[in-house]
């Protein structure tokens, strides 16, 4: 049986097979129309020996000419590729050029012999280019008519035939935008950023506060400010501490009665003023057993008339004299540390 597209007016040949998978709906190799073969169907008889000078090629083509198309090389036969939901159909390409002249073209659109160069294409190749080539270089062109497979019809408007082809620059900017949507989005990165200054920001500020006495010695300039922030977080700005730069020189001890004299010699390496520091005795027994423990505070062992805010000069040294009363306290010797509390 054979059918004829509407559109481009190419017969094809088909069979009841073909015609019972969708209904007769079918597409045009050629020009891509999708219609009904059933409307365009015709029986795929012999053509009249008055109407057709050629008769039955098959029987009145010669053998040399068989001969000669056999040795021709094959021609490939390649079908524009279709919506996944068809399955292509081919029929043969044009009489060669030993077939009758005399045949109007369109007797030979609606009757096709059965000679050898008739053939059943298998199912259309991935690429089309072959079919473009050839069209292009003017040699014989094919149509092919396509059946839809099992799958369900697109949804689309009627008569709008999908195209499986994509152009290179539209390919092109579908991979790029693919790739840009791989890389992840930095839209928080500026957040973060603003949330680690400020996080950096205060453990500066801790640290700055926490050495407060020692900043403002190393940078003057700097004073006035940690004494603002440390009036409002309920501190103040001392001078520094330096205990392994103090040394007690020279130290005795001597029995007065009840009472006990402590004679000591401190010395300040460090270049620079620093905070007085803070005294600690222990009285002992003759096994050198604590019996008394007392810390000594710079008010205690300083004269009344050193400023204790002034703090110990830079190279300093300082002699400490205290008379402390033992009463009741068998005391045969002492210990002496000093420290910043």
């Amino acid at each position: 049986m054979l059918t004829r597209c509407p559109a481009c007016a190419t017969t094809f040949r088909i069979t009841p097979a073909q015609l019972r998978a969708r209904r007769g709906q079918v597409r045009c190799g050629r020009c891509r129309a999708i219609f009904d073969a059933l409307d365009e169907l015709s029986d795929e008889a012999a053509p009249e020996p008055a109407q057709t000078p050629a008769g039955d090629l098959s029987t009145a083509m010669p053998a040399p000419a068989l001969a000669s198309r056999e040795a021709q090389p094959p021609v490939q036969q390649a079908a524009v590729r279709g919506p996944r939901n068809y399955v292509a159909h081919r029929t043969a390409a044009p009489p060669a050029d030993n077939a009758p002249a005399a045949i109007p073209p369109e007797v030979r659109a609606e009757v096709l012999p059965d000679v050898p160069s008739v053939v059943e294409i298998p199912p259309p190749a991935a690429d089309p280019v072959g079919l473009v080539s050839r069209d292009a270089a003017g040699g014989p062109t094919t149509a092919s008519a396509e059946l839809p497979s099992d799958k369900p019809l697109p949804v689309g408007p009627a008569g709008v035939a999908e195209d499986d082809h994509t152009p290179a620059h539209v390919a092109a900017e579908t991979a790029a935008e693919a790739e840009n949507l791989s890389v992840p989005r930095r839209s928080g990165g500026f957040f973060w950023g603003v949330l680690a200054l400020l996080a950096a920001s205060a453990l500066a500020g801790q640290a700055a506060i926490h050495w407060r006495a020692e900043l403002a010695q190393k940078v003057p300039a700097t004073r006035k400010a940690l004494e603002s922030a440390c009036a409002y977080l309920g501190c103040t700005v001392g001078l520094p501490r330096d205990t392994e730069a103090l040394s007690i020189e020279t130290s005795d001890m001597q029995f007065d009665g009840p009472r006990l004299r402590l004679s000591a010699s401190l010395r300040n390496r460090a270049h620079h003023v620093q905070e007085w520091p803070s005294l600690y005795l222990t009285l002992t027994d003759t096994a050198d057993r604590a019996v008394v423990r007392r810390v000594l505070t710079p008010g205690d062992y300083l004269s009344p008339d050193q400023d204790v805010a002034a703090g110990f000069p830079a190279d300093g040294e300082i002699a400490v004299n205290l008379l402390l009363d033992t009463s009741g306290v068998a005391a045969a010797g002492y210990r002496l540390y000093l420290f910043h509390p």
